[in-house]
């Protein structure tokens, strides 16, 4: 099962994305710590998905399509909002930051990660769609009444 997941999760992570966009901004405006702790947000929520399919919520995301389609207006007002907080700030003209700043910067981008991460739909059918068996499990576990 291992040797299944792994090359299809390469080709995932590989393949740009809106995780790709916030880790390149991130990296760009605020330096490579910035882009790390971006990757680090998008990787905590990655492992959030990966929980929360282990549970059946992601097979509830995708059998339910008012959950998805609340999930992904969830998902496009979060990169809306990102894309107009970027583009306010270029605007205004960018500015190095100072130390103590970086370190505020570096939350920033863990956080800009970590909800691109969560507000994404494609990786709850990504893992609902890797393990399909969670969800007969849980399915399975909870007898009809």
């Amino acid at each position: 099962m291992i040797w299944a997941f792994i090359p299809i999760a390469a080709l995932l992570t590989l393949t740009p994305g809106a995780g790709f966009a916030m880790i390149v901004r991130n990296s760009l405006t605020g330096g490579p710590r910035a882009g790390f702790m971006t990757i680090a947000g998008n990787s905590i929520g990655v492992v959030a998905w990966a929980l929360l399919s282990v549970v059946g919520i992601s097979a509830l995301v995708a059998a339910s399509e008012a959950a998805f389609v609340a999930l992904k207006a969830v998902g496009a007002v979060v990169l809306v909002w990102l894309g107009i907080q970027s583009w306010r700030r270029a605007r205004a003209g960018l500015e190095m930051p100072a130390a103590p700043a970086a370190r505020a910067h570096g939350r920033r981008a863990l956080r800009d990660g970590l909800v691109t991460s969560l507000s994404n739909p494609k990786l709850a059918v990504f893992f609902v769609a890797l393990f399909p068996s969670s969800s007969a499990i849980l399915a399975a576990s909870c007898p009809p009444r």
